[in-house]
């Protein structure tokens, strides 16, 4: 459908590392105050 297809998939993946790169950030900040 689109013409950067591809473009699209690869900010997808890169959002979605993102995300867990954060999730796991905030997991350690949580472990250090409690």
């Amino acid at each position: 459908m689109w013409p950067k297809s591809s473009l699209y998939l690869k900010l997808d993946y890169f959002v979605f590392v993102f995300k867990l790169l954060c999730y796991f950030f905030i997991s350690e900040q949580i472990r250090r105050t409690v």
